[in-house]
């Protein structure tokens, strides 16, 4: 991914978005009605649990509300590296 983004970070990213995408699986939700619910488009959704997209912090606690968890829960990521 080209970005402007050092390798942690976007390593960061991935592994955010790789959480987002376990935890709606587990809660049965297609990828389209979660992109619904948070009021995001469904491909710029779909980007964001590649880890290709950086959100704001009221998408994340949008995201986190909806899978049940808190936004605290969702960015904890072990092994991040140093941003």
């Amino acid at each position: 991914m080209a970005s402007d983004y050092s390798v942690a970070q976007e390593a960061f990213l991935r592994k955010v978005g790789e959480k987002i995408r376990s935890l709606r699986i587990e809660r049965g939700l297609a990828q389209e009605a979660m992109a619904h619910v948070i009021k995001m488009d469904r491909s710029y959704y779909g980007r964001v649990e590649r880890g290709e997209k950086n959100l704001s912090i009221l998408k994340i606690k949008a995201i986190a509300d909806e899978l049940g968890v808190s936004a605290a829960e969702l960015l904890d990521i072990e092994d991040a590296g140093s941003l």
